[in-house]
This record gives structure tokens, sequence and C-alpha cells, in this order.
């Protein structure tokens, strides 16, 4: 039998969302467009609604949900770091060769997540 979920605040979900909003807020800020501002900002409501989708799922488990928050917080820094960059090289060939590669650096990290959540050891080549 299942134990009960973890309260939410011993786990590390209120740290990644204070992550998230300095990130967004921080990246926006660098970018001196408020549009972009308020694009990251608009944003965070759908990470806090993941966040909290994965703590009733795997709230369980502390070390899952853990590991599953650790992979959301490093998505967030890598798509929140890029928004400066992306900013830049807007409608140059660059810019959407930079989204390619972050879009296939998250689905490579999607497909794989049960190896990365579970720290299954990769397959030798």
């Amino acid at each position: 039998m299942r134990k009960g979920r973890i309260p939410i605040f011993d786990t590390n979900i209120v740290a990644v969302a204070l992550f998230g909003i300095i990130m967004a807020a921080l990246m926006g800020a660098v970018t001196e467009s408020l549009k972009i501002f308020l694009g990251n900002l608009l944003s965070l409501p759908f990470v806090f609604l993941l966040l909290y989708i994965l703590w009733l799922k795997y709230g369980y488990s502390g070390v899952h949900l853990n590991g599953i928050n650790v992979f959301v917080m490093l998505t967030m820094w890598s798509v929140y770091g890029a928004v400066p960059l992306f900013s830049i090289i807007w409608g140059h060939w660059v810019g959407w060769l930079t989204i390619l590669f972050h879009i296939v650096t998250f689905v490579v990290g999607f497909i794989n997540r049960e190896k990365l959540i579970l720290g299954a050891k990769w397959k030798e080549c």
C-alpha cells in the first residue's frame, strides 16, 4: 500500500517555482522588450500548473518527484535562458536553427524521461 502524498511544501516544488519566477523576470528584463518580459511572466502559470499536476501524480514518491522537478527546472533554465538569444537573432536562419536545437533537446529528454527519472544507465554503444 502506498504512503500518503508528501506535503507540497516538503518537496522542492516551491524552490523550482521561485527559480522560474526569477529566471522569467530576469531573462525578460535583459531583452528590454515589454512584450517579451510579459510573455515570460505569462508563461509561468502553465509551469506552475505542470508542477502541481506532477505533484498530484508523483507526490507519493519524493525521490521521483524531485527528479522530475529538476528536469522541469533545467528545461525552464534552457528556455528562459535562450529568450535573449532568440530576441537578438529572430528573423534570421540562425534563430530557426536555435529553436530547432532546443525542440530536439527537449524531445530527446522527454522520450528518455523514464531513464532520467529512474537513474537507469544508458546502453553501451
